[in-house]
């Protein structure tokens, strides 16, 4: 008993010091993601705005509208095929953080907005969610702050779910308690509740991150587990003018010409890709097709074709690495992109995380009788070697994996020496 005593003590310890580092930002991180939940919605309500044009009135070329879009951004190398009829056309140039848009009409060829990710305002909350507004330094705080999350999680389960025959007890609300352990009730209960959800959140921002994200790539390179070399730049060209996957496509350009782009525009079309749909334009082999489906991961694509429109390469989900799957499938899921109830099982884990912070902080703010916490080394001592050699090597291996909790463990140790030393 005495034994377990001093794992509990230990345990609360590296509780408490976890959520000491951690409970600001996580305040901090629960409100900014959940507005930025709405970027994904609102861009895409945005990009298939329709436009009040009867389907007779004539459409100007895709080749027009390109040209009108480059004299702003000569850069563009994507048309996002319009889901709907009568929508604007969307070009594109880059990806991600510096992704840029040209919105036509292309009834009246003329640009109706531009849109760059970093001139939004959505991506100031993205950067307050990802870097705290502090650049490079913090991105590697937040990850440090998401390495003692995981701290706080599986120190939280252990601490708090009860023996078997308690399991009734787990997720009962004592109103006769008093205020700090009612506020203890609250974050217990939550916490235990939404430790799942909270780990899968978690587990779709390391593999971006600074050093934990270097780790995973590393470990993806070694294992070949990522995106086929082809995703991006076909590399078997034997198959050139073989295939006859697409033939159908041709049938309406028999000569042997490079196709238009209107040409190229009708080629995507009829593949019937689901989702939305990408045509890279302007490649040196001819173009490429390509979709994007977060609530079907599995129905992803990337078809390409030379000039004159033949079969170059097809690409599945199938040919994916493992690794890339899973990284990004956590990621859709992180930003609720997996579907409407991914999306509201998100938006409530923002208002969870923020209720568990708060009740946390309150449970200790109304204590009468506060103890200092000491550094976790303090019971170390007390622990039985076997579970001393468990929780180092469990240490070094999450050290391993999430290299800023290390170094952050290894400061919170020379901070104790230091304390020790100077006689506090």
């Amino acid at each position: 008993m005495k034994k377990e005593t001093s794992l509990k003590s230990w345990l609360w310890e590296w509780h408490y010091w976890a959520g000491f580092i951690s409970l600001p930002f996580m305040c901090i991180l629960a409100i900014s993601g959940f507005i930025y939940l709405f970027y994904q919605p609102l861009e895409k309500e945005a990009q298939q705005q329709v436009l009040p044009h009867s389907k007779s009135t004539k459409q100007f070329t895709y080749q027009q509208q390109l040209e009108l879009s480059q004299k702003v951004d000569p850069e563009i190398n994507t048309l996002i095929l319009p889901e709907k009829e009568n929508q604007l056309t969307v070009f594109q140039s880059g990806m991600h953080a510096g992704k840029k848009q040209v919105w036509v009409d292309p009834y009246q060829n003329k640009i109706t907005a531009q849109h760059a990710t970093r001139a939004g305002k959505m991506y100031s909350i993205r950067q307050l969610h990802g870097s705290l507004w502090l650049g490079k330094f913090g991105n590697l705080l937040v990850e440090c702050i998401a390495s003692w999350m995981l701290v706080l999680i599986f120190t939280g389960l252990y601490l708090y779910f009860p023996k078997l025959d308690r399991i009734k007890y787990l997720f009962r609300y004592d109103k006769s308690r008093s205020k700090p352990k009612r506020m203890k009730n609250l974050h217990s209960i939550f916490g235990t509740l939404f430790s799942g959800v909270f780990l899968l959140i978690l587990l779709g921002a390391f593999p971006w991150t600074t050093t934990s994200g270097w780790v995973y790539k590393k470990i993806q390179k070694a294992t070949d587990s990522g995106m086929p070399k082809a995703w991006y730049f076909p590399t078997d060209v034997s198959v050139v003018g073989k295939s006859s996957r697409f033939s159908y496509l041709k049938e309406a350009y028999k000569e042997n010409i490079d196709l238009t782009l209107d040409q190229q525009f009708s080629f995507a079309k009829k593949l019937g890709l689901e989702g939305t749909v990408y045509l890279s334009i302007g490649k040196p082999y001819g173009f490429s097709v390509w979709n994007k489906v977060p609530t079907h991961l599995e129905a992803m694509k990337r078809i390409h074709f030379d000039k004159k429109g033949n079969l170059l390469q097809e690409l599945q989900w199938k040919d994916v690495g493992g690794m890339m799957r899973f990284r990004l499938w956590v990621m859709a899921f992180h930003q609720g992109e997996l579907g409407r109830g991914n999306w509201y099982l998100v938006a409530v884990t923002c208002f969870i995380l923020l209720l568990v912070s708060v009740t946390a902080a309150l449970s200790l703010w109304f204590k009468t009788k506060f103890k200092r916490p000491t550094v976790p080394i303090a019971y170390f001592n007390t622990l039985p070697k076997h579970t001393k050699s468990i929780l180092i090597t469990s240490v070094l291996l999450m050290g391993l994996i999430l290299p800023l909790f290390l170094l952050s463990c290894l400061f919170l140790l020379g901070f104790k020496i230091l304390f020790k030393y100077l006689h506090f």
